[in-house]
């Protein structure tokens, strides 16, 4: 196995990818964890993407990650409790916490990563921790609740990202998809 070592440059330093070649196949990318992570907290949608070919030439390498994220953070205390950042959640993609939900598991750490049952609102426990996002101009980083809530019926896996100081809804993602098109895909 022979690695070569790319060190990626963008908005900010987004860390190392170590690319491992095999003799017989194609290069695998193995990324190395950040950790100069404002107030240990990761940065949602801060996502570097490398397109490898064949010969293991690298194609393309971008970063979203936010330059200087340190200064330009909103808060990294909190103002919305675990509890309230999924009834935000929840209220984002309209659906509504119907009785008390009940903590499963809750994380001492940073980041207060809780797990909640409510059965009526989630097929699996729902999951929620401090992150930060992007404000809405994208120059700013607010801290915010991450919350995952499985649909029953499975149509729905969502993710919602909500102001950890005043709940506004800050994104969200449906994990289930739902596109019936399809696509011709060429090998490069």
């Amino acid at each position: 196995v022979i690695e070569e070592d790319i060190t990626l440059k963008g908005e900010g330093d987004p860390g190392e990818v170590v690319l491992q070649f095999a003799a017989d196949g194609p290069p695998v990318p193995s990324w190395t964890e950040y950790g100069d992570v404002p107030y240990g907290f990761l940065i949602v949608d801060a996502v570097a993407s490398v397109n490898i070919a064949r010969n293991g030439s690298v194609i393309t390498a971008s970063t979203s990650f936010v330059a200087g994220a340190a200064e330009v953070i909103n808060t990294a205390s909190p103002r919305r409790n675990a509890n309230q950042g999924v009834s935000d959640g929840a209220a984002a993609v309209k659906l509504v916490t119907k009785g008390q939900l009940k903590v499963r598991k809750a994380s001492n750490g940073k980041n207060q990563e809780t797990e909640f049952d409510d059965p009526d609102l989630s097929k699996d426990p729902i999951r929620t921790k401090l992150v930060f996002a992007r404000d809405p101009d994208g120059k700013a980083l607010r801290l915010a609740w991450s919350t995952r809530i499985r649909e029953h019926g499975g149509k729905h896996w969502w993710e919602a990202v909500t102001d950890a100081t005043d709940g506004a809804v800050l994104g969200i993602d449906d994990y289930v998809d739902e596109e019936t098109s399809t696509h011709n895909v060429f090998p490069i």
